[in-house]
């Protein structure tokens, strides 16, 4: 279970968290916590196996500005600028960073070009909080998934089958866009309220966009595989082709995570949960064919929509009998209701 201030960023469909959509996210965030084994019901609804807890850095009380550049192997580079407005009138801050990092890669057609932005401010009184971030980052990645096959090690450590085919001449080529994009914009805005030096109250709700597509050459595929008849060119009935695709997600989530805290010298209860809504569409396009007949650029050959709800609430207490003793009580209620229609890509 991975959060940002709270905020779960696992995939509610999968429940990967994919860190190259959030590039140099380090550069924003004051700590992290890391808990082996079943969380308690604060680190979230998910806390089954383990717990990252990432803190993002809050606004500080002096004015600032930074320049981070570094370079690495492989034309590796990384280049940050940050700053910070500093307290004023003795209430509001903000800063900002701008994040652009780049690398050609070990592995053949491996390179990347990652964009990130990260805005937050805060608004401080002497019993309330609020804060709001703002998380921008996009992504382009050369496919590099499919690994170097045992035999070419000895040959090219280097080698990457993404993309490879053969063409009129039976000369090996390689596709020159086999990439995965993607763009994830995280909003969150959080509240806080001390009623007295025993009860506090924390809230905070979010949205996440998420959209982008991976494109592949496929070679000699067959057209049934994608819905499509065979086709008929000069009396020649064509039943495979080259392809160019693009398989498509376009998702939205978002919710908002509470916590009522109270405390006295030997009693430390918590009251909370959260309510999360996710919607994902999933399709696949096909930009290119070598045999398109009549078929129009774009043909979409799927289309699916997953939704999924969640609600969590749970309670905790922890109290003190004596200096040596103590009870500690943790329960929770959580539902979910995941739903997914339509075609899927096979």
């Amino acid at each position: 279970n991975v959060t940002m201030d709270g905020i779960p960023l696992n995939d509610p469909e999968s429940q990967q968290v994919f860190w190259v959509d959030i590039p140099d996210l380090a550069s924003s965030v004051d700590n992290i916590q890391v808990q082996r084994g079943a969380g308690t019901s604060t680190n979230g609804a998910g806390a089954f196996g383990a717990t990252v807890n990432m803190q993002t850095s809050n606004p500080g009380n002096e004015p600032f500005a930074r320049i981070s550049t570094s370079l690495g192997s492989f034309n590796t580079s990384r280049k940050m600028i940050a700053a910070g407005s500093g307290l004023l009138a003795e209430k509001f801050a903000f800063q900002i960073r701008l994040s652009d990092i780049k690398s050609d890669g070990y592995i053949d057609r491996t390179g990347s070009d990652h964009q990130s932005a990260f805005i937050n401010g805060a608004f401080r009184t002497a019993r309330s909080f609020v804060k709001a971030n703002i998380f921008l980052g996009q992504e382009h990645t050369e496919i590099s998934w499919w690994g170097v096959p045992r035999e070419m090690l000895s040959v090219n450590r280097k080698y990457n089958p993404a993309g490879e085919y053969t063409d009129e001449n039976n000369d090996v080529q390689y596709y020159d866009n086999e990439s995965d994009n993607y763009n994830q914009n995280h909003y969150q805005l959080f509240y806080d309220l001390k009623f007295n030096n025993s009860l506090s109250l924390s809230t905070a709700f979010h949205y996440t966009s998420g959209k982008g597509y991976y494109e592949e050459f496929k070679e000699d595929r067959d057209l049934s595989d994608y819905g499509l008849p065979d086709l008929n060119i000069g009396g020649t009935v064509i039943s495979q082709s080259d392809l160019i695709r693009r398989k498509w997600m376009q998702n939205g989530f978002y919710g908002l995570v509470y916590s009522l805290k109270y405390k006295n010298e030997k009693l430390e209860t918590t009251f909370g949960g959260g309510a999360n809504y996710y919607s994902g569409d999933h399709y696949g396009r096909i930009i290119w064919m070598k045999y398109s007949g009549d078929l129009r650029k774009d043909h979409q050959w799927y289309f699916n929509n997953g939704k999924k709800a969640e609600v969590s609430i749970f309670a905790k207490a922890d109290y003190l009998f004596t200096e040596r003793l103590s009870l500690f009580a943790d329960l929770q209620y959580r539902f979910i209701d995941y739903r997914m229609k339509g075609k899927d890509d096979d």
